[in-house]
């Protein structure tokens, strides 16, 4: 897909400014259909880094920047994937089933 800036910015939202690159993300871009789709990709390698080794993941550029991400970081990532994976399941009309949601009224008292 071409990843337009806007496209970029989203993906950001989901994975942060640091890392992987702009250029890596460009080039995960080129094998997917849809932006959801980078965002997965990238914090499914999170999630996988965590859930082997020692638990931390982490990446550093000598004197520049280190990001650091621990167990306690798991449940926020399968979250984001959660989300993610279903955005694509309605984007791509794959999503079916009945939503359960509560009714309120501001109006009404319970």
């Amino acid at each position: 897909m071409e990843l337009l800036e806007i496209d970029l910015a989203r993906v950001r939202d989901y994975t942060g400014v640091q890392v992987p690159t702009d250029l890596e993300i460009y080039v995960l871009a080129e094998a997917e259909t849809y932006w959801q789709e980078v965002a997965l990709r990238v914090l499914r390698r999170r999630l996988a880094d965590l859930n082997t080794g020692d638990g931390i993941a982490s990446v550093s550029l000598s004197g520049e920047l280190s990001v650091t991400f621990t167990r306690a970081d798991i449940p926020t990532i399968r979250a984001a994937i959660n989300r993610l994976e279903a955005d694509l399941l309605i984007i791509t009309g794959e999503a079916s089933g009945t939503v359960v949601g509560r009714l309120s009224r501001s109006d009404r008292g319970r």
